[in-house]
């Protein structure tokens, strides 16, 4: 249990981390957002980006790039 919360508040951290370069240098592609804080594993962004969509915290461009509401 106390390691399912920290990971919970990591993965908060990161989609915080996420949204606020996404709202400086936005619109960003997906590899991007890979190299930046996936360590080039895009599985890990996927989750963080689909958390934000949820939350319509950011929206994704028809050419696929994603930007901050």
């Amino acid at each position: 249990l106390h390691l399912l919360s920290r990971r919970q508040r990591q993965m908060c951290i990161r989609d915080r981390d996420m949204l606020a370069y996404i709202k400086k240098y936005g619109p960003v592609d997906f590899n991007e957002l890979c190299t930046k804080f996936g360590n080039g594993i895009g599985r890990i962004v996927e989750m963080d980006i689909d958390n934000l969509l949820e939350n319509t915290l950011i929206t994704k461009d028809p050419d696929g790039k994603y930007r901050a509401l």
